[in-house]
């Protein structure tokens, strides 16, 4: 079972690149194979709505290319960018690590805290949510507001403050809405937070593909 994991933005050093697919293979453990690949145009990061719609051709066109050599697609950004459009040119299961997130953290746990990247996301999390028929179980949306470079080039300072944040929680579960920030906890090995289990978006998708795959 191959998966091709798809970057949305082009800012990522290759250091960044070859750290994210070491995690990636560890999650798969050899089996799936989660391959990464980034777009080659578009914006460095997905920090505004603007930068997810500049981000939609170019996932679409990467996915599209992609498709023949791989069993699922799992979009690398916890928008889902470009999801709707993309489902719709390729004929595999294309995962968006939000939507995947969010319907596991609800059957599992009666409520849970989102970690959102910043101030400006928290109205599209809580529209995603409703849509899924979720909204009720989510008790709290927690910004981050920290630039993904700052999370990717200064891990020590942002994991202290997104410990911080989740520990002023009294939740069962959070799911952290970046996945820069899914890749740092991931790499930190944090599966709980205080009273918080976290629900990583990169095992929720990865899962989520191995389960529609053969």
């Amino acid at each position: 079972m191959n998966i091709a994991y798809l970057i949305p933005g082009v800012g990522l050093t290759e250091e960044e690149k070859i750290r994210r697919s070491h995690i990636l293979a560890k999650i798969g453990g050899g089996n799936p194979k989660v391959d990464l690949f980034e777009v080659n145009e578009g914006p460095t990061a997905i920090e505004t709505a603007e930068d997810e719609l500049a981000a939609v051709g170019p996932v679409v066109k990467l996915g599209k290319a992609k498709q023949a050599e791989f069993d699922a697609l799992i979009i690398g950004c916890f928008g889902d960018v470009g999801i709707n459009a993309l489902r719709q040119e390729v004929a595999i299961p294309v995962i968006g690590p939000a939507r995947v997130t969010y319907s596991i953290a609800a059957a599992v746990f009666p409520s849970f805290s989102i970690l959102s990247l910043n101030s400006s996301f928290i109205e599209e999390e809580w529209e995603i949510t409703q849509r899924l028929g979720i909204a009720a179980q989510v008790k709290d949306i927690l910004a981050v507001d920290l630039p993904v470079n700052t999370i990717i080039d200064e891990p020590e300072r942002a994991l202290k403050h997104i410990m911080s944040l989740v520990e002023q929680s009294d939740d069962l579960a959070v799911v952290p809405g970046c996945m820069s920030m899914a890749f740092l906890l991931e790499e930190k090995n944090i599966s709980q937070i205080g009273k918080c289990r976290v629900v990583n978006p990169l095992r929720c998708a990865i899962r989520a593909a191995m389960a529609v795959t053969v």
